[in-house]
């Protein structure tokens, strides 16, 4: 009977965030948010990843199939849901954490340049318009 090779020890993940590539989240529009993934594949599975989002963005309506989990790292956010205003919306700042449940519509503005992390299942958004799409 032959011996099963030893699994190697566990090994620390260390990024730089200036060697990680960044992808536009609607490569049709230049103006889009860019991401990068830190864990996981956002096209196919439960994912970690950092998004930059320009100041003056504003997304459309928009759902997405799973619970959306962001900590704004830098700059501000603005999210609203249906039946509320973005101008009575609470403004997310670094260091603020949202969860959006899954099927809920809602709607974002960036007023200022904006990092966060994300985590969420695979990337899908129902959208009147182009944006979001992976």
């Amino acid at each position: 009977m032959t011996a099963s090779p030893a699994a190697p020890p566990p090994a620390d993940v260390t990024m730089l965030l200036g060697d990680r590539q960044w992808h536009p989240v609607d490569p049709a529009n230049p103006g889009s948010p860019v991401i990068t993934a830190l864990w996981g594949d956002p096209a196919t599975g439960p994912y970690g990843a950092l998004m930059r989002v320009p100041a003056g963005f504003e997304s459309p309506p928009h759902r997405h199939s799973s619970d959306e989990r962001v900590i704004v790292i830098s700059g501000s956010s603005v999210h609203w849901v249906d039946g509320e205003s973005r101008e009575t919306a609470t403004v997310l700042r670094a260091g603020d954490f949202m969860l959006m449940p899954a099927g809920l519509t809602t709607s974002a503005r960036r007023p200022a340049m904006m990092t966060t992390a994300w985590s969420s299942l695979p990337w899908t958004a129902n959208s009147t318009s182009n944006w979001p799409r992976p």
